[in-house]
């Protein structure tokens, strides 16, 4: 199988999927037929699709299945479809299909959307048709680029411990999202990239440690994991995404060093009190932390809610923004303190160090602390991690 970098795009409804080849093998590009007008559906038997057109042929056609209304559990996808080669699958085909327990993709298909078999829950083996030269079935999990994406992992077998193979650089969106029994996962020391919802709505997550070369956490990455406590992060984090941690069971965490910035609600509903955030940190989007949720699932601001960081630092802006509702308290910390060095030859020589954040409780009492006014103001109540998915079936 030649080597290819795989990749799927999006603008709004419209669904393009592109295979760029490094080797001599040709790779198809398909586009959709209006991708700046609703796209058409159309109908055949037990499924829904829309048009795609090639690239370099214009009048050359594909389809793209966006539904499947049957019933069968054990299912081989199509060659065709109206005459129409089967080259890819929309966002919301086959999400929250229970009753599938197997599936075969056909040997022309180039590229699946983003929920594709999300909230499978029975489905236990991916099948890929002989010939077909981007998907493969390892074990019966789906990957793509000769085993180095894992694409989907079939959530039916109710994993428990999960070990992601040595070699595997990324892991796709949904991939393991809505598993109910998976409780650990070690992922490799070759994984540099993690889709958006890869762990989403997994309860029963409890750890889950990020090798050094991941480098960004995306969107709702570990959404409604609420048995997840403990995360290990590498300093080579860089950026947190929209609600990347929203609704777990963190109950305290560290910003990595390296980390510029954080998304919208990313901490939104969790049992955290307090954070300390690093001078690194640039941006800090609304709700990042200290929000929760009501019994209507709505945002409120906790006002108990304490943040430590740095005069004149987003995290000072951040706390104090009651345009925004944020009402926290926050306590500036010195960024650096000097001590003396008694034992110097040089009487005059001091010793800097950074200030930790297990000597906050001590360096409080050295230094006056800044607590920002409180003020109540109208709460923007938003429904920012409302749901449990963003891609759901149309109803």
């Amino acid at each position: 199988m030649k080597k290819n970098v795989f990749a799927i795009l999006r603008k709004g409804t419209a669904f393009a999927a592109a295979l760029l080849c490094i080797g001599c093998m040709a790779a198809p590009v398909w586009a959709d037929k209006d991708s700046d007008e609703e796209v058409e559906i159309y109908t055949s038997g037990d499924y829904t699709y829309s048009l795609m057109l090639s690239v370099e042929n214009q009048n050359k056609k594909a389809a793209c299945i966006e539904s499947y209304t049957g019933s069968e559990t054990t299912l081989v996808l199509p060659e065709t479809i109206d005459g129409l080669p089967v080259v890819a699958l929309g966002d919301n085909a086959f999400v929250q299909s229970h009753m599938l327990e197997e599936v075969t993709l056909p040997r022309q298909m180039v590229g699946i959307g983003m929920a594709t078999f999300a909230d499978c829950s029975a489905l236990k083996n991916y099948y890929v048709a002989e010939g077909n030269p981007y998907f493969e079935s390892i074990d019966g999990v789906l990957y793509a680029e000769d085993g180095t994406y894992l694409v989907r992992y079939p959530i039916g077998r109710d994993p428990v411990d999960v070990v992601v193979p040595d070699g595997v650089y990324d892991i796709g969106y949904v991939a393991f999202a809505y598993s109910r029994s998976l409780t650990t996962i070690q992922l490799p020391d070759s994984l540099e990239q993690i889709g958006a919802w890869a762990f989403a709505d997994c309860p029963q997550l409890n750890h889950v440690k990020i090798p050094e070369s991941v480098t960004q956490l995306e969107d709702f990455l570990f959404f409604r994991c609420f048995g997840l406590e403990d995360i290990t992060l590498p300093d080579t984090i860089k950026s947190i995404g929209d609600s990347t941690f929203a609704s777990t069971g963190l109950k305290e965490f560290t910003i990595p060093s390296g980390c510029t910035t954080i998304g919208q609600a990313t901490f939104a509903n969790t049992e955290m009190t307090e954070i300390t955030v690093p001078k690194t940190v640039t941006s800090i989007d609304f709700s990042a932390f200290g929000w929760k949720l009501d019994r209507t699932e709505q945002l409120y601001a906790d006002e108990s809610f304490v943040i430590r960081g740095y005069k004149g630092t987003v995290a000072e802006q951040y706390a104090t923004d009651t345009e925004n509702g944020n009402v926290f308290t926050f306590i500036a910390l010195d960024e650096e303190t000097k001590q003396t060095d008694t034992n110097s030859k040089n009487p005059s020589h001091t010793v800097t160090t950074t200030a930790k954040n297990a000597a906050t409780a001590f360096l409080a009492e050295l230094t006056p602390l800044r607590i920002a006014g409180l003020v109540i103001s109208v709460l923007v109540l938003i429904a920012v991690i409302i749901g449990g998915a963003i891609w759901m079936k149309k109803k």
